[in-house]
């Protein structure tokens, strides 16, 4: 059993790295396209028609990968003060509740994203000046929620299999690393 969860914990990180790292470049690639598109515009007086297009379409790719790499990191918004205020096994439930929650919302999210992916007005449009298909940045919805979800699996695992002292020490951590 421990082979297989490291194994599924090495595939975790392996898409974390893979995704932080296509973030990274996207928003190298922004920057990149806005500061070419702002030089032609103003100095060359002659716009670049498909840099704004292409930076709109990156930055929505950017929302979904970030946010799998946010959520990895801890760095999204969270309220954390009911489980302080639990100890123990309540605690414990508390954050299995809240993850299965989550985990129920990923699925959600998961399934209309699949059926809006494959709706025939989205399989055959294309973007207005560099006509690539739509479809590519639709299905960042369901791809990256797809990543959350595996990942979410396994924090909710991770939260079972913790001893409750553990748990109550991480949470603490974790409020004190939060800036107020």
């Amino acid at each position: 059993m421990k082979v297989i969860l490291n194994g599924i914990r090495w595939i975790d990180n392996l898409l974390y790295r893979i995704t932080k790292l296509i973030v990274a470049l996207i928003i190298g690639a922004q920057m990149m396209l806005v500061f070419i598109g702002v030089i032609w515009r103003y100095f060359f007086n002659s716009p670049i028609i498909w840099v704004d297009e292409l930076t709109s379409y990156l930055l929505v790719m950017v929302t979904f990968l970030g946010c799998f790499v946010a959520f990895i990191e801890k760095k999204l918004a969270s309220v954390t003060i009911l489980p302080l205020y639990l100890k123990g096994l309540k605690q414990k439930l508390l954050m299995l509740f809240a993850n299965i929650i989550c985990v129920f919302v990923l699925v959600l999210i998961i399934n209309y994203g699949i059926l809006l992916c494959r709706q025939p007005a989205v399989t055959s449009m294309v973007t207005p000046v560099l006509q690539w298909p739509l479809i590519i940045f639709y299905s960042m919805l369901p791809v990256t929620m797809c990543f959350l979800l595996f990942h979410m699996i396994l924090v909710v695992y991770g939260d079972w299999t913790k001893k409750p002292a553990d748990l109550a020490a991480e949470m603490q951590n974790k409020i004190n690393g939060e800036v107020v």
